[in-house]
């Protein structure tokens, strides 16, 4: 029986485990987890994660009553997130507004969801940008709104061309102001058939963003997209899905587990949340329920998205790269229809020359190659070949 991928990679350290401790136990062995963690770690050396977390040990501390010396400093941290978050619900209104007038179901992932619907508090969650859905068969439609709107993409200048719009499951787009939205046509990179968020919508619950009519995922959807992002390699050190996680469990007691273990099967999800629920049951004390433990390690899970899912974890280097590209280009076969392996590989090095504003598909291989070295040397990811 094949080996899960090992999960290293995306869990967090010691050190970060324990201040998500500090910030999502309670009981008598708080105060000790306080006293470890303030005691073993310097504030002004905490990793960006860790970082974006101290709105939420502000919010702790003033709970418990605990003096710290830099509880101001986390107080304006908190400050700090309050305006930023509101400044950008209210710089994406407008977009909002134009999707919605266009008769464009809108439905808010990530961050934006989680405030309105799970945090209610526009201080505690961090968030760089507004991640927005919409039907897939309308994102062409989207996109034009938006373009219109001023909205222009950051990373490249795509075709209008359905064979690129169908290759990715969302686009980073920029507004004047410098205001960041991500615009998606499928939830997950994982699930990018046509009627893979079908699903999410039939079942997904109103909101209210700036009076613009919204919808988010129901609570069980909600937990399954905060753990099957949460439990991929990221740039950022893997700790917001945990606090998340968490927050969602203790807002929604009643939690339909069933719903969630039927998508998860229903979309090859099984490692990713073997993964993020085994430490949120073994490590954080989290509710989870032990028969919903059991039936996530026995689900079968296929040869492609146990490969797959490997990929997103592995370590960083030049055989990550040649694993993300080898699965960008079949992903790509797959999307376009191309069916032979050389007209594929000519269909795709296009759509890399465009991306990268190169001028003769030529170029793309010794420019793949700097990129990806470059990316190396700073740490980061491809999560769109394009990037």
């Amino acid at each position: 029986m094949p080996r899960d991928p090992s999960p290293a990679a995306v869990l967090p350290t010691p050190q970060q485990e324990l201040l998500l401790k500090v910030l999502l136990c309670d009981g008598p062995e708080w105060r000790n987890l306080w006293l470890e963690w303030s005691g073993s770690s310097d504030i002004d050396a905490l990793d960006n994660g860790s970082y974006g977390l101290l709105p939420l040990l502000h919010k702790k501390l003033k709970q418990t009553g605990v003096d710290y010396p830099h509880l101001n400093r986390l107080k304006g941290a908190y400050r700090k997130n309050w305006v930023r978050n509101h400044r950008l619900f209210n710089q994406a209104a407008p977009a909002l507004e134009s999707l919605h007038r266009a008769g464009i179901p809108i439905m808010l992932l990530k961050g934006a969801a989680l405030i309105l619907q799970v945090y209610g508090d526009f201080g505690l969650r961090t968030m760089r940008d507004i991640d927005l859905l919409v039907p897939t068969g309308r994102a062409r439609d989207a996109l034009a709104i938006l373009k219109q709107a001023g909205w222009n993409f950051i990373y490249a200048k795509l075709p209008d061309h359905e064979e690129f719009i169908n290759f990715h499951h969302a686009f980073s787009l920029r507004d004047s102001n410098g205001c960041e939205l991500d615009l998606h046509r499928h939830t997950l990179i994982y699930c990018m058939t046509e009627d893979a968020d079908v699903d999410f919508w039939s079942l997904s619950e109103p909101v209210l963003a700036h009076d613009i009519p919204c919808r988010v995922m129901n609570p069980a959807d909600q937990l399954l997209h905060v753990l099957a992002h949460g439990a991929i390699r990221n740039p950022i050190p893997p700790l917001r899905w945990v606090a998340d996680a968490v927050w969602i469990l203790r807002r929604y007691p009643d939690l339909d587990w069933r719903r969630l273990l039927q998508q998860t099967e229903k979309r090859q999800l099984a490692l990713p949340l073997r993964v993020t629920l085994d430490y949120l049951s073994g490590v954080m004390g989290a509710p989870v329920p032990a028969d919903v433990l059991n039936r996530l390690h026995r689900m079968k899970i296929s040869d492609e998205s146990r490969a797959f899912y490997k990929m997103l974890i592995h370590p960083l280097n030049l055989a990550f790269y040649a694993k993300y590209f080898r699965a960008d280009f079949q992903r790509y076969r797959k999307v376009s229809g191309r069916k032979g392996f050389l007209g594929g590989l000519t269909g795709y090095a296009r759509l890399l020359q465009v991306y990268w504003e190169l001028k003769s598909p030529w170029h793309v291989p010794f420019v793949g190659l700097g990129r990806t070295l470059r990316k190396l040397a700073r740490g980061l990811l491809p999560l769109q070949a394009g990037k």
